[in-house]
């Protein structure tokens, strides 16, 4: 069972890493441009904190409407400021799958994606069962 989506571009990316340096896998156009965007949103934030604060009204209409105290639904920038921090995810499936594709022995086995069903749900079973502890 495979996605077909993105399959083949991801697919032959997947194994082009091991013939490639990396410096160059992780400082490419795409990780720099992440840098560049992430230091301006982090200066967004901390400029906006610095000189923005949620009006009271705004405060109280808030907690009227939705009955929430969470500070992310009254101010914005905190849920945007959270956001920010879960693009680190992106980056960190990037150079995981780096770290993966050079240094681990799993690189060995360029067929992995390649599995029968009963393996597939086998597979999903578990990661489900270990995901809904956390």
């Amino acid at each position: 069972m495979q996605l077909i989506v993105f399959y083949y571009s991801t697919y032959r990316f997947f194994h082009s890493i091991k013939d490639r340096s990396v410096f160059r896998l992780v400082f490419n156009r795409f990780t720099i441009g992440y840098a560049v965007l992430f230091y301006i949103g982090l200066q967004v934030h901390f400029d906006t904190e610095a000189n923005f604060k949620v009006p009271q009204e705004w405060v109280e209409n808030v907690k009227k409407n939705c009955g929430t105290d969470d500070l992310i639904a009254i101010d914005p920038e905190t849920a945007n400021f959270q956001k920010l921090f879960l693009s680190l995810g992106v980056i960190g499936l990037y150079l995981g799958v780096i770290i993966e594709q050079k240094f681990l022995e799993s690189r060995h086995y360029p067929y992995f994606n390649e599995t029968d069903f009963k393996t597939s749900v086998k597979r999903f079973i578990v990661c489900t069962l270990c995901g809904s502890v956390t």
